[in-house]
């Protein structure tokens, strides 16, 4: 691909969407004023939207906004001066681009936290370059990825929107996920923009929540499975789907033991519940999705297969 220029970069309108629990304010002003060091070359607006619900808070400062392009940033992350220059120049380079993913590294920029999104068909996603040192030469072209981590991703509004924004089911971990396999059955593609960069310093969240993100692993994927993988591919590959999802519950019952010792005779219990109770109670309507999602997609099963590595 090669160099892109946007023009008439001041009437480009960009909404910024800062989902937070509001725990740690400071980090929010650090988060906030990073966001302003965009607006010498586009018309910034900032929604910080509070909720326990990730889904139902982004989604909700999506649909307050009017720009063109969205950014979804955690609200424990630092963007540099030049992300969103760089992040537009490559959306921009593709019309069926509806997304990038960016470079997002720890807070000291030793490591990589992600750069895009892998899949792998038995359901399960990577973050790419994860934990690995941080290094120019890795990661460094500008490429199609699977899928858009939402720690500091940009869209495009018309297709967000058309894909029906994220699923407020998930309610909060793997909805990135979701959103990224949508936009794909669609036939819009998701790129990386190495030269986009953010810090993120991980895990601020979810570490004062128990067990929540595992729970949240073992309902979710099973939602991401039912509503957008073809027949054809959950058949012939059973065995290894039903396999993974056997590990997200072993995931939550390690997990579960680790975090609350003894109390997990009686939490674990509760959690599984909760998992199991959650699918069985919605599963009319992830059909109901299913069935739009599937009757809609525009991309065929072999060339689904082909986004997924082995």
């Amino acid at each position: 691909m090669g160099e892109v220029k946007i023009k008439r970069m001041g009437n480009l309108s960009v909404d910024f969407i800062v989902p937070t629990l509001n725990i740690n304010p400071e980090r929010i002003v650090e988060c906030k004023n990073s966001i302003l060091t965009q607006k010498e070359k586009f018309k910034i607006n900032i929604f910080i939207e509070k909720g326990s619900s990730f889904t139902k808070s982004v989604n909700r400062g999506i649909r307050k906004g009017k720009g063109q392009y969205v950014a979804l940033i955690n609200d424990d992350v630092i963007l540099t001066p030049t992300w969103l220059d760089e992040a537009i120049k490559i959306l921009e380079m593709n019309k069926r681009c509806a997304a990038v993913a960016t470079r997002v590294l720890s807070f000291d920029g030793v490591y990589i936290d992600s750069c895009g999104m892998d899949y792998k068909i038995i359901g399960r996603a990577i973050k790419r370059g994860n934990g690995l040192i941080e290094s120019k030469l890795l990661f460094s072209k500008v490429e199609e990825v699977f899928g858009v981590p939402c720690s500091a991703a940009l869209f495009k509004r018309e297709p967000l929107i058309k894909a029906g924004l994220f699923d407020e089911k998930f309610y909060a971990y793997l909805e990135d996920v979701d959103l990224s396999f949508r936009l794909r059955l669609m036939g819009y593609t998701l790129f990386f923009a190495p030269k986009s960069i953010a810090f993120h310093l991980g895990e601020a969240t979810s570490s004062l929540f128990g067990n929540l993100k595992s729970m949240m692993d073992a309902r979710n994927w099973f939602y991401i499975i039912v509503k957008n993988y073809p027949l054809n591919i959950i058949k012939s590959n059973f065995d290894e789907i039903f396999l993974e999802r056997l590990k997200n519950l072993s995931g939550l019952i390690k997990d579960t033991i680790q975090k609350y010792g003894w109390r997990s005779v009686w939490v674990l219990p509760v959690s599984v519940a909760f998992v199991f109770g959650a699918i069985l109670r919605r599963f009319p309507k992830l059909i109901s999705d299913r069935k739009k999602i599937q009757n809609t997609r525009k991309i065929r099963d072999d060339e689904i297969e082909t986004w997924m590595k082995d």
